[in-house]
């Protein structure tokens, strides 16, 4: 046939032969385009592995990309359909979890999917762990885990429910991870409810010293006044927290 490249291999064990057809990879070149990209990964795995080069990786990352850009999600099912697909396409080819246009595509898709699925599982947490899953597995990508917070989770829960990807954010990030507002904000829900989020009270005080203090003065309880002022115990010194913490020693 035409389409298709005869591979022969002698046999490890006598003198035998045994014949195998694989898929040309000139062929499989012909159809790198978007409109192509279904065909493409159809046959990409009947190209002879020893043909499975950089050529063959770049056209298989371009079919995988459009694949994911054109995946319908408009509701609840397509969600998951689109979700199920991201996971399927790097278990045939594990190559794309070290492409940054396939990652980039991923990231994308999540973002349209991930707001879909958030009542699959009544339990609140559950759905969270399963946009911090999805952000873990992609160390590549730039803020991730800050654009699934905003975009993503953000949209239908508090601040402070981000602060396990936050945690991730500082982890990648570091101090750049302060200039990120949702940080600030985050910080300042947690430190009101008496739970100071560390990575950033420790990296980010020129970011945190003016909301800080500003929120002491506009808290309407004592109780919450005297947490915030514990969250700032590092920088107790300091005369703007002096100030703000005045006369409020428990």
């Amino acid at each position: 046939m035409k389409h298709l490249a005869l591979f022969s291999c002698v046999a490890l064990a006598g003198c035998a032969t045994s014949s195998t057809l694989f898929y040309p990879l000139d062929e499989l070149e012909a159809l790198d385009a978007p409109e192509n990209h279904r065909e493409v990964l159809a046959h990409a795995l009947e190209v002879a592995p020893s043909k499975r080069n950089d050529a063959w990786r770049g056209v298989v990352e371009r079919a995988a990309s459009a694949e994911l850009a054109t995946a319908e999600v408009k509701d609840e099912a397509s969600a998951e359909r689109a979700l199920q697909l991201v996971e399927s396409q790097p278990e045939k080819f594990p190559f794309l979890w070290r492409s940054t246009a396939w990652l980039s595509a991923r990231a994308d898709l999540g973002v349209k999917a991930l707001p879909w699925v958030s009542q699959q599982n009544r339990e609140r947490g559950a759905w969270q762990r399963r946009i911090l899953e999805f952000a873990k597995k992609d160390a590549v990508t730039p803020h991730l885990a800050q654009r699934l917070a905003d975009e993503v989770l953000l949209k239908q829960l508090i601040a402070s429910t981000a602060y396990t990807l936050a945690e991730l954010a500082f982890e990648r990030d570091g101090a750049a991870a302060c200039e990120w507002p949702t940080a600030i904000k985050m910080t300042l829900e947690l430190a009101a409810d008496g739970d100071p989020f560390k990575p950033a009270l420790e990296k980010c005080w020129r970011q945190l010293a003016g909301p800080m203090t500003e929120a002491v003065g506009k808290a309407e309880t004592r109780t919450a006044k005297l947490k915030l002022c514990a969250a700032m115990a590092t920088h107790a010194n300091e005369p703007a927290v002096k100030a703000a913490c005045a006369g409020l020693e428990p």
